[in-house]
């Protein structure tokens, strides 16, 4: 998805000093609040923390309009960083405030959908995709309405609706006119996951392979060389499979992914799941397991989950095996209409 629009421009430096001057808060509180906007666009999370501070001192004299702003700020600022869970009580909150206030706002719409589909909520996302899409397609924004329908196939794909996901995925491609070469890796990368799920894996292959290539990016293409081991791994290529796990475990680590460290890791245990099992058991327990709870991961939640059970039942200690599956099976009810294996 494009991270900044177009007709993006960076804030004159005459207003920045003028407003240095200004102590009126109706004046000021506005400046900052789509400040913080504009750093979160040009992702310039730093600045946006130093405002975010500030902005707190502030909030008692806040408008509703203004804390509409803020909490959908705030809520794509969690989204940036990958704290999903608040980013999903900032932004649900925006959009009690919109509710009483009726304001047609198709950017909260979309991050709605967005982090909806991140924490596998899909029918909530799929919902406000759809209203998202409506609002853009009225204003013409073709751009947004494009990543729009991306969400709808990564939701559809999700639930296991692959010829919807296709269909919204394949009408990104039809009128996609971005030049930006990480605009179509996503792009295929979805595609490839579409036909990773229908086990079309030569499919998926030269897809995952044609998103690498347009990123060109060790750093960028981390998820895609995840998805590729994924797809090595069903198609029984276990040493090509082997050997980009362990680069994909590197550069994770290089660039301190640590929800794709724990991922490749994962991966790591099915092609060698008799490694060093008690580190790998204290591991899994007591690091990644709370990591992916905390950041509603629940995909890797539940295989973390069954893999400790498996390891505690291999050595006999079956009640504590029962509780982890336990745990495990909870996850799959609560999240029965939206949970999907991957």
């Amino acid at each position: 998805m494009s991270k900044i629009e177009n007709d993006i421009v960076t804030p004159s430096k005459e207003i920045s000093n003028d407003v240095a001057t200004v102590t009126d808060h109706d004046l000021l509180i506005p400046y900052k609040i789509f400040s913080l906007r504009y750093y979160l666009l040009i992702m310039q999370l730093d600045e946006a923390d130093l405002l975010l501070i500030d902005l707190n001192k502030h909030q008692v004299f806040f408008t509703e309009v203004q804390n509409l702003h803020y909490y959908k700020f705030l809520g794509i600022y969690y989204n940036s960083k990958g704290q999903l869970t608040d980013a999903l009580n900032a932004l649900t909150h925006a959009d009690d405030i919109n509710s009483q206030l009726h304001i047609a706002d198709p950017e909260l719409q979309f991050y709605l959908a967005m982090v909806y589909s991140r924490v596998d909520k899909i029918p909530d996302s799929i919902t406000h995709a759809h209203n998202a899409l409506e609002l853009f397609q009225k204003h013409f924004n073709y751009t947004r309405a494009s990543d729009c329908c991306l969400i709808l196939g990564i939701s559809f794909n999700l639930v296991g609706s692959y010829d919807k996901a296709e269909y919204y995925i394949k009408k990104v491609l039809s009128f996609n006119e971005s030049t930006d070469h990480q605009q179509w890796a996503y792009i295929y990368h979805n595609l490839a996951f579409i036909h990773y799920n229908t086990t079309d894996y030569q499919k998926a292959l030269k897809e995952i392979d044609q998103a690498i290539a347009y990123e060109n990016n060790d750093k960028e293409n981390i998820p895609a060389f995840h998805l590729k081991a994924m797809i090595l791994i069903e198609k029984g290529d276990l040493q090509a499979a082997d050997m980009l796990v362990k680069k994909g475990l590197a550069l994770a680590a290089r660039y301190n992914n640590q929800k794709f460290e724990y991922k490749f890791f994962m991966l790591m245990l099915r092609l060698h799941p008799n490694r060093d099992e008690k580190i790998t058991l204290a591991k899994v327990e007591h690091d990644i397991i709370p990591y992916f709870k905390e950041h509603g991961d629940f995909h890797e939640y539940h295989k973390a989950l069954n893999l400790v059970g498996d390891y505690y039942y291999k050595y006999r200690a079956y009640k504590l095996a029962a509780e982890f599956y336990n745990e495990a099976s909870l996850t799959l009810i609560n999240n029965h209409d939206t949970f999907k294996e991957v």
